[in-house]
């Protein structure tokens, strides 16, 4: 917003932000990450660090406060719903609680000997509610909204036009049909298997026969997965994929090539190709989680995932449970009044099952090999691909892709762009309707909550208000209570048309 040419709307700012911008401006664009950082600092500290008053002529001075109203705008000029709202908040209030995090450490090394208990004291101040500061002053803005948000009954997005057998409903006004779905996800699994035998397995006949898989659900070391249980013998060759390229004529003249010298070499060009073809295939199988694991989960959380144990995050996120393949979810909206996460476990189908256990025993070792061969020296690059459950193209993925890909595979057959927001809907209205075997195990509490509800990361009390009446219900210890999620999920991969995890 301030850096923006602007015609008639301007933004009345004091001496020390206009030579704050002034300095950022100079540096930009950053051809290096760490190019301007200092700039973009000194900037957003004038910005966040002092009070603004308002005066008559400047009744709004904050410019933090005027780019939320500005992005809360809608291009009819009307102002977006408070429930799209809190979001923008957060993220605004996290980059301050960021910068002034960056000071801390700044003031700690260059004034307090190190100490960065007597820096946060000097910066505490900017970081804290009920102070005339703008971070105050969204901390008010987002209670406010999210007390409006929590009040507030949302209308139906969706009207059943079959009231007996619950095949059918007009979603936004737009027919969508249980059929439909089916097909969606039949014509997923075409092209996810066409993906992995054509483009990442690149026709070569290798399979790793696994049986029955064993992992110690209770084992937290770093880097343990059931990939390297010892147990687990199928997984110990973890170059299958790497040689069978190499045996083959075809595939190594991909992938190798001579110099001048004679000497043969990696195809970088050809690795790369590879791999944003591997993004494409794990954007698939993304969204087959999303889409046929049970209730849909958080597309944030999912695409940060992780597949082993880490030093920063102990619980990892894929599981073997007795025979079926699980993500871990932890999220639930609860959780920062709980101050506590969630196990919220959903089984995957068959054909996802297999393609990730496939797909982490062979594609994935060379995947990392193929970074470690393109981009010497890159330890992030690295920890993304060793680390991570899904991988798009040489970054994470991100909610936005996550919609994209759902979009681009449902439109053609309901002739909707299902997103990850509107499949959430559709998804837990026929869950309520085709999957009420989910009730179980109520003790004499009455506030209990719901399968459905728990799985899909938020309180029974949300979903009545929001997605519409529950009627089943559970309580209970984890023990009794974890085998329910798993049958959540096959009860809606079974009503779905596919074969269950």
């Amino acid at each position: 917003m301030l850096l923006r040419g602007k015609a008639s709307y301007q933004v009345p700012l004091p001496a020390d932000v206009l030579e704050a911008l002034e300095a950022l401006q100079h540096v930009l664009p950053a051809e290096d990450n760490d190019q301007g950082v200092e700039e973009m600092h000194s900037l957003l500290k004038a910005l966040w660090m002092r009070r603004w008053s308002s005066t008559p002529d400047n009744p709004l001075p904050c410019p933090t406060i005027r780019s939320l109203a500005l992005m809360s705008l809608k291009t009819d000029r009307s102002f977006t719903e408070p429930v799209h709202v809190t979001g923008i908040i957060a993220k605004l209030e996290r980059a301050i609680r960021l910068t002034c995090l960056w000071e801390i450490k700044s003031l700690s090394k260059s004034k307090y000997n190190g100490d960065d208990n007597q820096a946060c004291d000097n910066v505490q101040h900017w970081f804290t509610e009920k102070v005339d500061t703008p971070f105050n002053h969204l901390r008010s803005l987002q209670h406010r909204a999210s007390a409006i948000a929590y009040s507030t009954m949302s209308l139906p997005r969706i009207w059943w036009t079959d009231r007996v057998a619950w095949t059918s409903m007009l979603y936004k006004g737009s027919q969508l049909h249980l059929d439909q779905m089916k097909g969606v996800f039949q014509a997923m699994e075409d092209k996810v298997i066409a993906i992995w035998e054509d483009r990442v397995l690149l026709g070569q006949k290798v399979h790793v026969d696994c049986g029955q898989i064993v992992e110690d659900l209770t084992n937290r070391s770093v880097g343990y997965c059931f990939l390297n249980d010892d147990r687990n013998q199928c997984f110990k060759d973890r170059d299958h994929l790497l040689k069978a390229f190499l045996k083959d004529r075809r595939t190594r003249a991909t992938f190798t090539k001579d110099n001048s010298q004679g000497r043969t070499m990696w195809n970088k060009d050809a690795l790369r190709t590879w791999l944003r073809d591997y993004g494409e295939f794990q954007a698939l199988q993304l969204a087959r989680v999303e889409m046929l694991s049970g209730a849909s989960g958080r597309g944030t959380e999912l695409s940060a995932m992780n597949l082993r144990s880490t030093q920063a995050r102990p619980i990892r996120n894929l599981l073997i449970m007795g025979d079926h393949l699980v993500t871990m979810h932890m999220y639930h909206k609860t959780g920062n009044l709980t101050g506590r996460d969630k196990m919220v476990p959903h089984s995957l189908d068959a054909l996802t099952s297999d393609l990730m256990v496939q797909d982490l025993a062979l594609a994935r070792p060379f995947a990392e090999v193929a970074v470690h061969l393109c981009f010497p020296g890159d330890a992030n690059l690295y920890s993304l691909y060793r680390d991570h459950l899904f991988v798009d193209y040489l970054k994470p993925f991100s909610t936005e892709v996550l919609t994209e890909t759902m979009a681009s595979l449902t439109l053609p057959i309901t002739g909707i762009k299902m997103g990850v927001n509107a499949y959430r809907h559709i998804n837990i209205a026929w869950k309520r309707k085709l999957c009420v075997e989910a009730s179980s195990l109520l003790d004499n509490n009455d506030d209990f909550e719901t399968v459905t509800a728990l799985q899909a990361c938020h309180s029974r009390a949300t979903e009545n208000r929001v997605y519409g009446l529950s009627t089943d219900a559970l309580s209970g210890a984890p023990e009794d209570i974890l085998p329910l999620y798993l049958d959540c999920s096959t009860h809606w991969q079974v009503a779905m048309g596919v074969v269950p995890g």
